[in-house]
Formats: C-alpha cells, sequence, structure tokens
C-alpha cells in the first residue's frame, strides 16, 4: 500500500528504464492517469500529452463499462458483455455517436484544436494510467496507437492487477509498474490517502 498516488509514481519512476527523451511520448488516458503522466513527464523531461478515451456504460447495468469510444470515433467493446446484457450492434453505434459527440468531442476542444497525433520524430510511445481495471479502456489505447503503425508501445502503471500482466505483456513491448497485485480491488484500497 502506498501513502498517496505521488508516492506511487515515485515507485514507477525509479522502475522504468533510462528513457531518451527526444524518441519517446508519454500519453496518459484517463484523468487520474494524467496526474502519473505530468509527475513522469516531468520528472524525465519527457513531452507528454493526453489521448482522450470515453466509457460507454451499460443501460441495463450503470456501473458496468461495456465499451470505449477514443478521439477518432473508434470504438472498442466487450462481446462478452455485449452478448450476456444482449445489446445490439445499433444501439453501441448509436451511444459510440452520443457520447463521442456530447462528450468527447467539446473534451477535446478545451484542451487543443486538432486530433491526437504523434510528432515524427517519435518512436516509442509509453501509455500511462492509474491502474488497469477491466482492460477496455487500455485496448482501446493500444488499438489507438496501432493505427499509427511506426510506435513500439509501452505501458507505465502504478498498480496493476497480476492478470492485466499476463492480458497485455503480448500487446506491447513492456509493461512498468509499482507495485503488483495478486487480486484486485479497487484502486482506493492500494492508497492510505485517497
Amino acid at each position: 500500500m502506498f501513502q498517496n498516488i505521488n508516492e506511487a509514481t515515485l515507485k514507477l519512476i525509479d522502475n522504468l528504464p533510462n528513457l531518451d527523451n527526444n524518441s519517446w511520448l508519454i500519453v496518459s488516458i484517463s484523468k487520474n492517469g494524467e496526474i502519473v503522466a505530468k509527475q513522469i513527464s516531468k520528472a524525465l523531461g519527457i513531452q507528454y500529452q493526453q489521448l482522450f478515451i470515453e466509457s460507454i456504460f451499460c443501460q441495463k447495468n450503470i456501473d458496468c463499462e461495456i465499451a470505449m469510444v477514443n478521439e477518432f470515433e473508434e470504438s472498442f467493446f466487450d462481446e462478452v458483455l455485449k452478448d450476456f446484457f444482449e445489446i445490439n450492434d445499433e444501439t453501441l453505434k448509436e451511444s459510440v455517436k452520443i457520447m463521442y459527440q456530447h462528450k468527447l468531442l467539446p473534451k477535446i476542444k478545451k484542451c487543443r484544436e486538432e486530433l491526437f497525433s504523434i510528432p515524427p520524430n517519435i518512436s516509442n510511445i509509453l501509455i500511462v494510467d492509474e491502474t488497469i481495471e477491466t482492460g477496455l479502456r487500455m485496448e482501446m489505447a493500444i488499438k489507438t496507437f496501432q493505427r499509427f503503425k511506426k510506435q513500439k508501445i509501452f505501458i507505465a502503471i502504478p498498480i496493476v492487477p497480476k492478470q492485466m500482466i499476463s492480458f497485455f505483456k503480448d500487446r506491447v513491448e513492456n509493461i512498468f509498474y509499482s507495485e503488483q497485485t495478486e487480486f484486485y480491488t479497487e484502486i482506493k484500497d492500494y492508497y492510505l490517502e485517497k
């Protein structure tokens, strides 16, 4: 257990390899991930950007994330949950469209004028988040970065469930973390101050 997210991030920074600041880009994929990413960026002098991704929740269970949509209006959804809740493709497509137009685009416009892009000198992407819970957000991020095709993708997270390391290890070059947990409950359980 960590005192707070800053302590967990400092340990994460210690576990990162020596990163050349000219070829790396740190990218946060959530609001809490932004806290971690900014701290890493400042400590290592590496440029940072945010990729906006929004969750889509199941209408039959509002606590259940069923899909994600990114800045490019691409979506990724959990097929098992889609089938379990008997959600048809048209309903999901409409939810993605609404989320993109009414929540995601306004957020992007507040922060920048263009959609996310990678500078030409970047060959390594470090995806940063506070943790990986269901894996949907990380899947969406990886899918998004694969569209650029020329960069190697890495993950950096302070707290990661063991099963998520197994799940993502073949999808990226490497996963860096502060603490690995056998069983994941919720993020607040890993900090004294949260």
